[in-house]
């Protein structure tokens, strides 16, 4: 994938509402085949449980866990960014443009939802159009159908790209499995993302420093973002580019090593 200004600005983040949502998963369909890299974030109403652990970084991973759990499980997701590549970070071609995507969810309703201090302000801020989410938005049921019959999950030929994953992934096996509580255990929980999600691999292992984000990484690399940062589909895109970046510079393209390890949660068992 390249960084280059002009080859930034020719890309196109496609905004996915309920009336495109059918067609936007008919041409991620017809491109899975060969674009069989996906990034992905999400964006959610903060965390309404603190992690008891004020210290996150020696929290164990059941501890982790629990938390994640019991936020997920009360709240909604807002936005999902999908960034489909080829194995060397290319991105589709649609309409002559670089394609992305961003989905707006419908669930979410700021005035009565549970939601973390200071989050739902913090989205506004970025561009999150709430009264046009609920009217206008994805209903997530719908989504969880039309992602079953992509191609995208349960297929050992498709790569999954994250970045720091543990509530992305919480959020989307929540829609898949169309339950509102996460699986009891941390080893449940693992075994369910192995079913949906065969190959996985968290860009934040690839970086030296785990302490440090997206943001800056991408700046360290010299990466260019598009679209506005805490977007989930901007941050779907960079997520692709750091994992290409550092996947190439700093492994010489095989990160195979670091396959099936999500931050914080450990290695799923495959």
């Amino acid at each position: 994938m390249k960084d280059d200004r002009s080859d930034m600005e020719r890309v196109e983040i496609r905004e996915v509402w309920a009336h495109n949502l059918q067609h936007e998963f008919k041409i991620i369909r017809d491109m899975i085949g060969k674009y069989n890299h996906i990034a992905m974030d999400t964006e959610y109403p903060g965390t309404i449980i603190p992690n008891p652990n004020p210290m996150y970084c020696s929290a164990t991973p059941n501890e982790i866990y629990d938390v994640m759990k019991s936020n997920v499980s009360g709240t909604n997701m807002i936005q999902l960014g999908l960034t489909l590549s080829t194995s060397n970070g290319d991105l589709p071609i649609y309409n002559g443009k670089s394609v992305s995507w961003q989905f707006n969810f419908k669930e979410f309703n700021p005035a009565i939802d549970k939601q973390g201090p200071g989050s739902v302000e913090f989205l506004a801020r970025q561009g999150v159009d709430y009264e046009k989410n609920m009217k206008y938005g994805v209903d997530s049921n719908i989504f969880g159908e039309l992602l079953m019959s992509s191609g995208a999950v349960m297929n050992d030929e498709v790569s999954w790209v994250t970045f720091h994953c543990t509530y992305d992934f919480s959020y989307l096996i929540k829609i898949l499995t169309r339950k509102n509580m996460l699986p009891k255990t941390l080893p449940e929980f693992m075994a369910v993302v192995n079913i949906y999600f065969r190959n996985v691999f968290d860009a934040k292992f690839l970086y030296n420093d785990q302490r440090k984000g997206l943001k800056y990484i991408a700046n360290v690399l010299g990466l260019k973002r598009v679209g506005k940062e805490h977007n989930a589909g901007s941050d779907s895109l960079l997520t692709m580019q750091v994992f290409v970046a550092l996947r190439d510079r700093m492994f010489g393209g095989d990160v195979r090593r670091f396959g099936g390890q999500i931050h914080g949660l450990g290695v799923i068992n495959c």
